[in-house]
């Protein structure tokens, strides 16, 4: 099992088509966007099309701290760019509601989600 993602070891794989990373069911407590990018800063510029096929991180006893801030950026910026979901707080989903008497789906208790009508796959 995996605990610690030195830094760039994602990096090279970033012109592979659709790539995805699977590093369920691992040891890591943190994970640092250097492991992805070439360094910290960049993900923000590069956005997810390095990881567009997906990250999945479940089951792995990630600490809730700062240094994964990252991370929940990351997660709702993928869901826009690739999986073309966008999200918006419950309180403005709840008024678009009553304005259009559309239904829309629900993500979680807290954000709620709409699937674009055009995907550009």
């Amino acid at each position: 099992m995996v605990n610690d993602l030195p830094p760039g070891v994602f990096y090279a794989l970033k012109y592979i088509p659709r790539l995805s990373i699977d590093l369920s069911d691992n040891l890591l407590a943190a994970l640092a966007p250097d492991s992805f990018y070439p360094n910290a800063s960049s993900w923000d510029a590069v956005g997810t099309r390095s990881v567009i096929g997906g990250l999945d991180v479940s089951n792995n006893p990630l600490q809730c701290e700062c240094g994964l801030v990252w991370l929940g950026h990351w997660l709702r910026r993928w869901l826009r760019e690739t999986a073309q979901v966008n999200l918006i707080p419950k309180d403005e989903m709840k008024q678009m509601i009553r304005n259009t008497g559309k239904k829309f789906g629900v993500l979680d208790g807290t954000l709620f989600a709409t699937i674009l009508a055009t995907r550009h796959d």
